[in-house]
């Protein structure tokens, strides 16, 4: 196994949410992740989502430009989300890509 993803629909606001995208260190940079992500829209396509969504954190540079590379955009921040007595830098953020019809390559 080099990675591992997983996908939560919220039925109440049609959202999709990325609960987990993970690459292998060795694998990264290999395409994987932006496999996975691909399958994980296609399926948001399929539940009738309206958008993807996904939480980083500010820290965690690759992560953001991953997501912002492959067509997410910023949506907010939460100042509150970790405990800062255990993150003390760490700010939750959030990117979202909407959904919309999915072309073949």
């Amino acid at each position: 196994m080099v990675g591992v993803a997983a996908l939560a629909f919220e039925e109440w606001n049609r959202r999709a949410v990325i609960s987990h995208l993970y690459v292998d260190r060795t694998e990264r940079g290999r395409g994987v992740g932006s496999l996975m992500l691909a399958e994980l829209r296609t399926r948001a396509y399929k539940l009738d989502a309206r958008c993807l969504w996904v939480e980083t954190q500010n820290i965690n540079v690759p992560a953001i430009r991953f997501y912002e590379h492959r067509g997410f955009v910023f949506s907010g921040l939460d100042t509150t989300l970790y405990d800062t007595r255990q993150i003390a830098s760490e700010i939750a953020l959030f990117l979202s890509m909407p959904i919309g019809a999915i072309h073949s390559p």
